[in-house]
C-alpha cells in the first residue's frame, strides 16, 4: 500500500510541475498472459504502471490516476447530441 501511494504521488507531482512529458508502452506476457507496461515521464521524473489492456481508455486511466476527469463542455454536449 505505501509504495502505492508514493506511486501515485509521483506521477501527480510529476505532471503538475512538468511542461511536458513522453509516454510509451510495450507489452509483455507474464504467467502466460498478455499484460502491458505504461511509461509517462520526462528528464525529471519516471512513472510505471502495468495493466492488463492497451486501450484509450486505460491510458487515461493510467494518466488520471484515481482521479478521473470528466470535461463537460460546449465540444461535449454537442457531439452527445449526435449520439
Amino acid at each position: 500500500m505505501c509504495f502505492t501511494l508514493s506511486q501515485a504521488s509521483v506521477l501527480g507531482a510529476g505532471l503538475e510541475c512538468s511542461e511536458y512529458v513522453h509516454t510509451d508502452d510495450t507489452g509483455a506476457r507474464h504467467s502466460g498472459k498478455n499484460g502491458y507496461c505504461t511509461v509517462i515521464g520526462n528528464e525529471w521524473f519516471t512513472f510505471f504502471a502495468s495493466t492488463p489492456q492497451k486501450t484509450r481508455r486505460n491510458f487515461l486511466s493510467v494518466l488520471q490516476g484515481n482521479a478521473p476527469i470528466y470535461v463537460l463542455n460546449q465540444d461535449a454536449h454537442q457531439y452527445a447530441r449526435f449520439l
